[in-house]
């Protein structure tokens, strides 16, 4: 049996553990991007602003070293480090933005803020396993662990609810992943109509579940969440096959966020933590 303070402690390495895990999978689908020149910012830059191909290669390195160095830093636990990465995921999301070309943008903007946000909870993830100097350490840390608990929440509800107004909306790459995942899985081959009105279905439980989480941080609930982040995101690759890789990676903090207040609920360590 582990003691009260070896259950906080293994609650709070896990939390840093996966916090660095999920940047670094965020991370490296855009490291990736850049490193090809098949960036949006590359077709951005070229296509709109008018930049030529050396000013975009050198932008584009500058962004690959900046990232790898910020990624090792959140290894090394330099706090800074998710602050950077989150400044440049945003920065890409909202070119991706202006550059257009993808329907209902306007909603998939939010979550694409959402995610570039995520590495910025290191921020207060980090201080949970170092020593800080402060007469009170448990109610520092105590502080920080609700810092990340309603950035979890309100950061999950928003995925839900973004994701089923997508639904509501009729999105059709969610048809495609749909109808694509369903035949890979089955080898059944569903009708539109019939892929329309689960889509619809998934939209509005997904809806239900971002309300629900304002209301109830009930576990059963949370692992619901979670088993659908899960779900959600696999389809990228189910539908794509392993060459869809990177939007199944991007995805991860859907499926960390919901992870983070399960552990938070189900080992008791918040409230033991403040006491």
């Amino acid at each position: 049996m582990f003691t009260k303070q070896e259950n906080t402690e293994f609650l709070l390495k896990s939390l840093v553990l996966l916090t660095q895990i999920t940047i670094t999978l965020l991370t490296i689908p855009l490291i990736y991007e850049l490193y090809r020149g098949s960036s949006v910012v590359n077709i951005y830059l070229f296509i709109e602003k008018g930049w030529s191909y050396e000013s975009i290669l050198i932008l584009e390195i500058v962004f690959c070293v900046i990232l790898l160095l910020s990624l090792t830093g959140v290894w090394l636990h330099i706090r800074i480090s998710g602050m950077v990465i989150s400044v440049i995921i945003i920065t890409v999301a909202v070119v991706s933005y202006l550059n257009g070309g993808k329907l209902h943008h306007d909603i998939k903007l939010i979550s694409s803020i959402i995610r570039g946000v995520f590495p910025a909870i290191f921020w207060w993830v980090l201080p949970l396993v170092q020593y800080k100097p402060y007469s009170d350490e448990m109610k520092y840390k105590a502080d920080n662990l609700l810092m990340i608990k309603r950035f979890a929440l309100v950061s999950t509800s928003l995925i839900f609810l973004t994701h089923g107004f997508l639904c509501l909306k009729g999105y059709p790459l969610f048809l495609d992943y749909l109808i694509g995942s369903i035949a890979t899985i089955s080898g059944i081959y569903i009708q539109q109509s019939s892929a329309e009105v689960m889509v619809v279905t998934i939209g509005i439980i997904d809806i239900l579940g971002g309300i629900l989480l304002w209301i109830t941080q009930d576990k059963r609930l949370l692992y619901w969440l979670f088993i659908w982040a899960v779900l959600t995101t696999s389809i990228r690759v189910l539908e794509g096959g392993f060459g869809n890789w990177q939007e199944a990676f991007i995805r991860t903090p859907h499926i960390a966020l919901p992870l983070v207040l399960i552990l938070i609920h189900i080992q008791g360590q918040y409230r033991s933590i403040q006491t």
